[in-house]
């Protein structure tokens, strides 16, 4: 299966929080002007990866990172590979925690409904 991730990366821990992972999906369905990282918001081809090389990125982290943050343009519109990402991460112990704009809720829904995110961050936004 094929994913469109931008970068993935450990976000340390500030006042004695746990660290997490952070896993920025490219793809959005809104064109925000004042967004910092508007290249994230096509599918380009760079940002096209396995679904496997992403779970060992992530797989790295186990141990030192106590949840995954899946975020970036819209983890939504890849319904599949979230979902897959998400049910394996909960497998590793991590806790999920998923950043939309709310735009899909029958995918919010669905993921809600199996339990495979214990944290969701909606994030309106609308043009200036």
């Amino acid at each position: 299966m094929q994913v469109y991730i931008s970068d993935i990366f450990l976000v340390s821990s500030l006042k004695g929080k746990e660290s997490y992972v952070l896993v920025n999906f490219a793809g959005s369905d809104f064109k925000y002007p004042y967004f910092k990282n508007k290249q994230i918001f096509d599918f380009r081809k760079e940002f096209q990866s396995d679904i496997k090389d992403v779970k060992d990125q992530i797989r790295e982290y186990a141990g030192i990172a106590g949840g995954v943050v899946f975020c970036g343009g819209e983890p939504c519109l890849q319904r599949q590979a979230l979902q897959n990402l998400a049910k394996w991460c909960k497998k590793l112990g991590f806790k999920v925690v998923l950043k939309t704009n709310g735009g899909s809720p029958v995918v919010l829904h669905s993921l809600i409904k199996n339990g495979l995110i214990d944290k969701v961050r909606i994030e309106f936004m609308s043009p200036l």
